[in-house]
């Protein structure tokens, strides 16, 4: 096998170059993207799992990959009996979604990615609208009524005993949806064409930064985190990188100790992620040094403070003096291995980024959306360039500009031509209104400000954001919260999720956290009223809030909102099963908490602080006094107690 390009920084720009060249005097095609990306004597991908002898790892070549997709293929072309039909690509990211993308292609269909963020109703509709009739699932499988389900692992069987088939063609588009904020119906259409210019700015990203081209131990590893049926996990995280020739890994599950364990145990050097989960890193670092004593709280704060003083002067040596002042927090995050990451899909504060970035992991943020892919980005090299987050300035393959009210307006070969929007078809060849409002710095870098649509306008005629508000709160003591506008969008309002079983200390303090930050709020901002409520204010699956949908779960009652966290009916444990009882003092003692902060819902690694090893000390007490064995890091892993009741009371009838 040939050696990957990483040995340095010349070498791999030198194979960027050359594999974008390739693609640039190729008709842009997803069959030309297909034959340079495919026909390369490298690993393509790596998986890891448990075994009775530990961990093992397990490589994929693209010779393996590829002769799967031609075998794939030919059962498509045999048993879904199409060609030039859309066909449903649903599951989680997996070394079978990559093959089944590219097997649809093959057979000369082409792919819808299903959103497995969205109800299934939704895609259902979609795929309706789009005149799908056959789902193919990578795993397990969903009920879309009314559609033809195939399964990979059928596929690939059948395939295997058909000797040959003569593809007619290989499609040349995709669909796929955007995120679901807007509460529209919207599938997006790419071709070959603007996939290809999205590819190109990969060239321009490792040009501006060569940091993006960092390898470990001679590899580019990039984390499967992202969904690949999202644009930013599709373009970034898997089309951008194989582009650098870089090995994606995907994760057993999703579990956070699995996450971080495929982390450290592939050497994984690339993580694009949302701002969820920067604000969680920051979050949860944060609270572990305030467990800490006062001088290693100072000593802490020091250190980043230094940290950042020394990347900015020297950016490489800063972040070689980070890994080794902050090797203790590195351990619990990501190690040593990580190289480059990216944040993006919403807004990113600047004290994660200045967290991430202080711990000596280069953090940078882009913006982009389903219907343009990613558009910008800003590579800073230095820290205090980094702050104010910007999104950077535009690829060469986008133009922007602002209209009179500061929405930013894009065009470019790289955005999508065609939409099917509440099911009827909208061609952009002009300006696409991203309905996001921005300013523009002197130097040209861009600064989202918020939505549109959500902007307040005061009694007084004041513009008053949402999102500018809400940078304005920093309240670990909340589960969740969001700055919303009243029904007239002429006030702000401040909704905050709670714990059902909040303690009296903990109300007490995030009360106080709430007024000091209202004391921070600049001229015409004032927030009206603030809410609580024990409801979702983000659903499980969404990647940001929706502040539409929190005003539609507000008015059909599925977000109930009080004035105050007394009003809040809160009857403790009172009507807790035995067997709840029972569990709730097994966690209390392998976690050394009161049993009133053991909530119904609070995650057991995130919110209790929990690890593994608690864990296993949990299963083990269960075992013991309940004689109901679990099996940790499976689909039945208990995140909270309300999940660990409902899978041991199954077990127990």
């Amino acid at each position: 096998m040939s050696k990957n390009p990483y040995e340095n920084i010349h070498l791999l720009k030198k194979f960027v170059k050359n594999e974008c060249k390739k693609l640039q005097e190729s008709n842009k095609t997803f069959e030309d993207i297909y034959n340079i990306v495919f026909f390369r004597d490298m690993v393509m991908a790596e998986t890891s799992f448990m075994t009775s002898n530990g961990i093992e790892i397990k490589e994929f070549t693209y010779d393996e990959i590829r002769e799967k997709v031609n075998c794939v293929a030919k059962a498509i072309s045999c048993e879904a009996k199409c060609t030039g039909e859309f066909i449903g690509l649903s599951g989680e990211n997996s070394v079978e979604w990559l093959i089944t993308f590219w097997a649809i292609l093959m057979s000369g269909n082409k792919p819808f990615l299903v959103n497995l963020l969205q109800p299934t109703t939704a895609s259902v509709s979609m795929m309706k609208t789009l005149g799908v009739e056959q789902v193919i699932c990578t795993k397990k499988s969903a009920d879309y009524e009314g559609l033809s389900i195939l399964f990979y692992g059928e596929l690939e069987k059948s395939g295997q005993n058909i000797s040959s088939v003569n593809f007619s063609s290989f499609g040349n588009e995709i669909a796929l949806t955007t995120s679901g904020t807007t509460l529209k119906e919207k599938i997006c259409i790419y071709t070959g064409l603007e996939i290809s210019m999205q590819i190109f700015n990969s060239w321009q990203a490792l040009s501006w930064n060569n940091a993006i081209g960092r390898s470990f131990n001679g590899k580019i590893k990039s984390f499967a985190m992202l969904p690949l049926y999202h644009i930013f996990g599709f373009e970034a995280m898997y089309l951008w990188l194989s582009f650098f020739g870089a090995i994606i890994v995907f994760s057993e599950n999703l579990a956070p100790e699995t996450l971080m364990r495929t982390v450290r145990v592939h050497g994984v050097t690339h993580v694009f992620a949302v701002p969820l989960l920067w604000h969680t890193i920051e979050k949860t670092v944060l609270r572990e040094v305030a467990q800490r004593d006062e001088k290693t709280q100072q000593k802490f704060s020091k250190g980043m403070a230094l940290s950042l003083k020394v990347q900015n002067l020297f950016p490489k040596l800063g972040e070689h003096f980070a890994a080794k002042i902050f090797k203790e927090v590195r351990e619990k995050v990501f190690g040593d291995s990580v190289k480059f990451c990216i944040s993006g899909g919403s807004a990113l504060k600047e004290s994660s980024m200045n967290m991430i970035n202080a711990l000596g992991y280069h953090l940078v943020s882009g913006y982009g959306m389903s219907e343009i892919g990613i558009v910008t980005a800003d590579f800073a090299k230095k820290p205090k360039e980094k702050v104010p987050v910007s999104v950077g300035k535009p690829f060469e393959s986008i133009e922007l500009k602002v209209d009179n009210s500061n929405v930013l307006l894009v065009k470019g070969d790289s955005i999508c031509k065609k939409m099917i929007v509440d099911g009827t078809l909208i061609e952009n060849e002009e300006w696409f209104n991203t309905g996001d409002v921005v300013s523009v710095s002197s130097d040209g870098k861009y600064y989202l400000q918020g939505r549109k649509s959500d902007i307040v306008i005061s009694e007084n005629g004041e513009n008053l954001n949402p999102d500018f508000a809400e940078s304005f709160f920093e309240l670990p003591g909340a589960k969740c919260f969001c700055v919303i506008g009243d029904e007239k969008m002429e006030n702000l309002l401040l909704v905050v999720q709670i714990d059902e079983n909040m303690i009296r200390d903990d109300r007490e303090i995030l009360e106080k956290e709430i007024k000091l930050c209202e004391k921070k709020l600049p001229g015409a901002y004032k927030i009206q009223r603030v809410y609580y409520t024990t409801d979702a204010v983000m659903a499980e699956n969404d990647i940001k809030v929706s502040r539409a949908r929190v005003k539609r779960n507000i008015e059909n009652g599925n977000v109930k909102l009080f004035e105050s966290i007394e009003e809040i009916k809160n009857e403790g444990f009172e009507n807790d099963s035995e067997l709840k009882k029972q569990l709730r003092r097994i966690l209390s003692e392998a976690l050394n908490l009161p049993e009133e902060k053991i909530t119904n819902t609070g995650h057991f690694i995130k919110d209790l602080g929990g690890t593994s090893l608690d864990y296993f000390t949990v299963v083990s007490e269960i075992d013991e006094q309940l004689g109901v064995t679990l099996e940790f890091e499976t689909d039945e892993f208990a995140y909270n107690l309300n999940d660990l009741e409902r899978i041991v009371g199954e077990k127990l009838k």
